[in-house]
């Protein structure tokens, strides 16, 4: 009986890493994408600037 007990603490362990793991990797991809948000708007804002300048006004 401790046999199977001692399988359901390691599984449980386990699970309870892999869950600890994902939440990182979830608040890696928020910062990320966050970062690249920011990114392309600084890119339409130099984009933008250069469409004036190309405008014939």
């Amino acid at each position: 009986m401790e046999h199977g007990i001692a399988l359901v603490k390691g599984a449980v362990a386990s699970l309870d890493q892999e869950t600890q793991q994902n939440a990182a990797l979830v608040e890696r991809s928020a910062a990320a994408a966050q970062s690249m948000a920011a990114q392309a708007s600084r890119l339409a804002e130099a984009v933008a600037a250069f469409r004036r300048a190309a405008d014939p006004a």
